[in-house]
């Protein structure tokens, strides 16, 4: 299985944009997928930032955000 490692600025770029390709390969295929434990609290830091920007709803922000950090496996 693949593996690859994502930083705040991917997680708030496909947050905001919704970009399609990015969430495909968060959720359509068999990657492992980690990211150091501080973007959880950068995520929160700037989430209304975040959803000012989006080109989705709110609450869309909401359940995607949820998917991407079940998806995550965290790092020290």
């Amino acid at each position: 299985m693949n593996r690859i490692v994502v930083d705040t600025n991917i997680i708030f770029s496909t947050l905001r944009n919704g970009n399609q390709r990015k969430l495909d390969v968060f959720f359509d295929y068999p990657v492992e997928i980690y990211a150091p434990k501080f973007i959880i609290v950068e995520i929160f830091e700037h989430k209304e930032r975040i959803v000012e920007k989006a080109k989705i709803l709110k609450t869309e922000i909401y359940e995607l955000l949820d998917n991407l950090l079940q998806k995550i496996q965290f790092v020290s």
